[in-house]
């Protein structure tokens, strides 16, 4: 790969696409569309989105010292119109990339079922990169970001890029009252990703094993955000601990490292 041409400036373009697959096992969950394949095919379309953005053939990217550089998610809000009745229904998923800010990127995907949007995720991305000591503890912003002239973010994605500057400036005690809280430890195999970063659909996971488990949820999930403030090396712990009808993931060294805000349904359409 030529890194340095990776970083150069590009002219303004319009980078989206659109794919139609038939809903499976894999897509769904017995409330309708599945908040983790959502999150997992998001994700790898935005990297492509930002690969061809850049002039790549491969989501694999580089500064100009040659140091690997990810694309790692700031925030995502993912909203789902539960229902019981799509397996085998045909769908169209439509996706678009965005400027947000001069560090970050954005896109929004939807989920079309005969031209009805039944589910739609947004992502904000920034690239990061490991310190010397290459623990997932001291990940930072790389500033060598490509210039990528993209169209302007819609308002929906600049919210959610405010609440996620927001979230990140409120200095959250550790020590705050919560309502139930609980110790988990991540799985190497099932919730890192290839690079050994802690996996951004992770964090939703977690969130909703804590709901359901300690919180005893049982309704279908209508909106879910989720700004990611750090992460986590392999063996490590986190802390889950609710407030509302928010949920609070520290590390086993008090830092906190993301805030989920869930939305529910009171019954799932049929």
């Amino acid at each position: 790969m030529n890194s340095h041409a990776a970083f150069e400036t590009h002219p303004i373009q319009k980078i989206d696409c659109a794919r139609s697959i038939t809903l499976g096992m894999a897509e769904l969950q017995p409330d309708g569309i599945s908040e983790q394949w959502f999150l997992k095919l998001g994700g790898d379309i935005h990297w492509s989105l930002i690969a061809q953005a850049m002039g790549q053939k491969q989501a694999v990217f580089e500064d100009v010292y040659g140091r690997e550089v990810y694309a790692a998610f700031c925030a995502t809000s993912i909203e789902l119109s539960p229902q019981t009745k799509l397996l085998a229904k045909n769908v169209e998923i439509t996706s678009s990339l965005y400027h947000v800010s001069h560090h970050q990127i954005g896109s929004v995907h939807k989920i079309l079922l005969a031209k009805q949007e039944i589910a739609s995720l947004l992502m904000i991305s920034t690239f990061v990169s490991h310190g010397e000591d290459k623990a997932n503890t001291s990940i930072v912003r790389n500033k060598y970001m490509p210039s990528l002239s993209l169209d302007m973010a819609p308002q929906e994605l600049l919210t959610l890029a405010e609440h996620a500057r927001t979230t990140a400036r409120v200095n959250t005690n550790p020590e705050m009252k919560c309502d139930r809280n609980q110790d988990y430890t991540p799985c190497r195999s099932l919730d890192f990703n290839a690079v050994g970063l802690l996996y951004f659909p992770s964090f939703s996971k977690f969130t909703e094993r804590f709901e359901d488990q300690i919180q005893k949820t049982t309704q279908p999930l209508k909106r879910r955000e989720v700004v990611y403030l750090g992460n986590l090396d392999i063996g490590a712990s986190i802390n889950l601990a609710s407030s509302g009808s928010d949920v609070f993931i520290h590390r086993d060294d008090g830092k906190l490292i993301a805030k989920a805000s869930s939305k529910r349904c009171a019954m799932p359409e049929s």
